[in-house]
């Protein structure tokens, strides 16, 4: 299996994964969770406003800020190629130390 193959069949598993909202902490998936506060606080922020608002937002689950972290790095054109998101999937864009933009 080559590693484009397993980037794929991952990105399919988390797809999957996030289509079981039981299989989740969170009300939603955190891609969705973060899409849709990212557009309340404007159209470019820092990891550290919109953890303040998801955990405003959400007050009675546990937001771990790493996780809002590595999934806003993950879900950004110009992240990690490790990330398991396919790139058509990725919405953000970062624009400096901690700071990303919605596209």
């Amino acid at each position: 299996m080559t590693l484009t193959e397993f980037h794929s069949l991952f990105g399919n598993f988390i797809s999957l994964m996030s289509s079981y909202p039981h299989m989740t902490k969170y009300p939603k998936p955190m891609r969705e969770i973060i899409y849709e506060n990212m557009g309340s606080v404007g159209n470019s922020c820092s990891i550290n406003d919109l953890y303040e608002r998801i955990k405003t937002k959400y007050p009675k689950i546990e937001i771990n800020k790493n996780t809002v972290s590595t999934q806003m790095s993950d879900l950004s054109i110009n992240g990690p190629i490790s990330s398991p998101y396919p790139k058509g999937k990725r919405f953000l864009k970062r624009i400096g130390r901690g700071m990303y933009e919605i596209l």
